[in-house]
């Protein structure tokens, strides 16, 4: 996965199919994504793509707004050689776009076109757009569909030629990180790594840590994994990773009241733990580090 999710472009496609319905309850049913997560992708508020299987199911309820593959796409799940395919693609469009509007095509139709030719089981909507054209525009149409068949032949050639030098640069900033878990209260590492990019000036001290309990969902959840850089001082608005009474470790936004701090979770409505300045010494309150990314799954299952 590329890690670029597209929040501008997927709540663009989201509308468009939105207004294909009657109303958002009718597309959440189609499309088996829930009306919460859909204002929210719209109104780009959620930084984590829905899963793959989402992805399908909205494309087939997309009725040829969009594919499978343009939504892997946009959402950050397609491999490099795939992107610069698609990227190329839609600078070719940009090209063509007053010839299709010239023939009488609209933005959806031309969407659909642009489709069929990332994803060739998309013919049908190619079909479909020719029998609804007047007949002394279908030469026209097709003689575009065949300039950029020819363009598009051309850069899958350039593309093979530069692909091993993007995949060398995109592993080489792969950094194998330590991953690390609860057990009785202290960090303990389960001899695995995690492989991702973070582009961090390397003298940062960074490990994983994987999640055992659900108090900040929807950020982090069981299973999860939070990203952290070591360290054992925190400001007000941190969120960290702290060990507590020498047998707890959480992970908490912490805010500072210069006599007390307040731990909080991610829900909005619970009760944060409130510690003295003392009490931050007698429970022995150690700050492990602070969360600068999370690998998150589980708002998604």
């Amino acid at each position: 996965m590329r890690n670029d999710f597209d929040k501008e472009k997927f709540s663009y496609i989201l509308q468009n199919i939105q207004a294909l319905y009657d109303n958002q309850e009718i597309f959440s049913k189609y499309s088996g994504v829930g009306r919460t997560y859909i204002s929210q992708y719209i109104n780009m508020k959620l930084n984590t793509p829905p899963k793959p299987q989402l992805l399908k199911k909205i494309a087939e309820a997309s009725k040829g707004i969009t594919t499978f593959k343009e939504l892997m796409y946009i959402c950050g799940y397609l491999s490099i050689e795939e992107s610069l395919f698609y990227s190329y693609l839609l600078k070719i469009f940009e090209y063509y776009n007053d010839d299709f509007k010239e023939i009488g095509l609209n933005d959806i139709q031309i969407h659909s076109v642009l489709c069929y030719f990332f994803d060739e089981q998309e013919k049908k909507y190619i079909e479909n757009i020719i029998t609804n054209l007047k007949n002394e525009k279908i030469d026209t149409f097709k003689n575009i569909i065949n300039n950029i068949n020819k363009s598009m032949e051309n850069q899958k050639k350039v593309i093979s030629n530069i692909i091993d030098e993007k995949f060398d640069t995109y592993y080489n900033e792969i950094d194998l990180i330590p991953i690390y878990t609860n057990e009785n209260g202290s960090l303990t590492n389960i001899n695995k790594t995690l492989n991702m990019s973070l582009n961090l000036n390397s003298n940062k001290n960074i490990f994983a840590y994987q999640i055992d309990d659900d108090d900040m969902l929807p950020l982090l959840g069981t299973g999860d994994i939070a990203i952290v850089e070591k360290m054992n001082t925190f400001e007000s608005g941190y969120t960290c990773l702290f060990s507590i009474d020498n047998k707890d470790i959480m992970i908490r936004k912490i805010i500072d009241f210069q006599n007390y701090i307040e731990l909080h979770t991610a829900f909005p409505y619970s009760q944060p733990i409130r510690l003295t300045k003392e009490e931050m010494i007698s429970r022995n309150f150690t700050i492990l580090g602070r969360i600068i990314k999370v690998e998150n799954q589980s708002a998604f299952k």
